[in-house]
């Protein structure tokens, strides 16, 4: 049995490396799914048109392209005041939440979400610029 899911993840992972072609005319694949291609140029001028900051390198053992892209991350941390009731704690998370939402429909957040291990710092927000 673990030969066999050994054998299927491998099986699985050289089927999805794809290497961008040329062209960016679509292609059938032999299962008849259609697919697009676009070159590493095509896909360089589409992020930086919507204002992406990105840079590239050559891998050099698979002479792949690699596309790179800028983040911004805020690790949230708690607060020293940690004293507060179960009631005004949970009013203080839906005020959280709320800015949260707000910082998501301005733009100024992309992905937000707690650690869970109850450590100082307590999660995480990620921004594409």
């Amino acid at each position: 049995m673990k030969i066999f899911i050994l054998t299927l993840l491998a099986g699985c992972l050289a089927s999805c490396k794809q290497e961008v072609s040329a062209t960016s005319e679509k292609s059938e694949t032999p299962d008849s799914i259609v697919k697009y291609e676009k070159t590493v140029k095509q896909l360089k001028e589409e992020l930086t048109a919507k204002e992406f900051q990105i840079f590239d390198y050559i891998d050099e053992e698979t002479k792949d392209t690699v596309l790179m892209q800028k983040y911004f991350i805020a690790f949230l941390k708690s607060g020293a005041n940690r004293s507060q009731s179960k009631e005004e704690a949970d009013s203080l998370q839906v005020f959280h939440l709320e800015h949260l939402g707000r910082m998501y429909k301005l733009g100024y957040a992309d992905i937000s979400g707690p650690f869970g291990d109850g450590g100082a710092i307590r999660g995480i927000t990620i921004r594409l610029p």
